[in-house]
């Protein structure tokens, strides 16, 4: 593992279960602390079981565990002390029906998982993930995540504001994939799937590929009258588009 040779400060392992990245994560956390470095050693896996194997081994690493359900309760009962306690009783009776969707449960892991990221500052945080798809949906999403905290609890902690421009730092927090080894053409079929950028099945029928691609971008210096024609076009065709004005009356709020 050369990138060991000289570890970034947060590393972030994912992969279908079964495939070993927990013991991944773990060798990589416990072969840090030997090195008499402070390391950070977390999951949001149901299914790991690192506290129980590797808490108070080594002197400089620290094991927990993101539980979900735990996390879910606090958010609620911080959002209700904050927010609630300017409500009447219609308004937190609609605050807590709120409170009890879905969403709330990804916000309050969200934060979670932004307090372990935070800590890469001061250590090396080692993260053994949920499944693929549900890692990848956390980065994918990670923007609006940001904002609906913020509408939910009308602020923004701090470890969460710093969060998205950290997991887009490829050089503070790369993700390692963990895999079984692949045949050939399976290796092939993926690459075909990214070059199209077009989730798709084997020819066999045996595994899909599903692609997560970034939007293709598309800056346009100015915010003339062939701007105002080709800025929707773009748009239709999937880009991402910034226009660049110094008229400040013309800027997104």
């Amino acid at each position: 593992m050369k990138f060991l040779d000289q570890p970034p400060r947060f590393l972030f392992f994912t992969g279908k279960g079964g495939v070993g990245k927990t013991t991944l994560a773990a060798v990589v956390a416990a072969e840090l602390a030997r090195r008499g470095l402070p390391v950070h050693l977390t999951t949001s896996d149901p299914a790991a079981h690192l506290a129980e194997t590797l808490n108070g081994s080594l002197d400089t690493l620290t094991v927990t565990r993101i539980d979900p359900q735990a996390e879910t309760e606090h958010y609620r009962q911080h959002v209700m002390a904050i927010k609630g306690a300017q409500l009447d009783s219609e308004g937190r009776a609609l605050l807590e029906e709120d409170l009890r969707s879905p969403c709330t449960e990804e916000i309050a892991v969200f934060r979670a998982f932004a307090r372990t990221v935070a800590q890469g500052q001061e250590g090396f945080v080692v993260i053994d993930t949920a499944p693929t798809g549900h890692t990848l949906l956390l980065l994918d999403a990670a923007e609006a995540y940001h904002r609906q905290v913020s509408q939910s609890m009308g602020e923004v902690p701090e470890e969460v504001r710093r969060l998205l421009p950290r997991l887009r730092d490829g050089g503070f927090s790369p993700v390692l994939v963990v895999a079984l080894p692949a045949a050939p053409a399976l290796v092939d079929a993926a690459l075909g799937a990214l070059a199209a950028d077009q989730s798709r099945r084997t020819d066999d029928g045996r595994q899909f590929l599903q692609v997560f691609g970034s939007p293709w971008r598309m800056a346009v210096i100015g915010a003339v009258h062939i701007a105002q024609a080709l800025v929707p076009m773009a748009q239709l065709l999937g880009y991402e588009v910034t226009v660049v004005d110094p008229r400040r009356a013309w800027a997104t709020p």
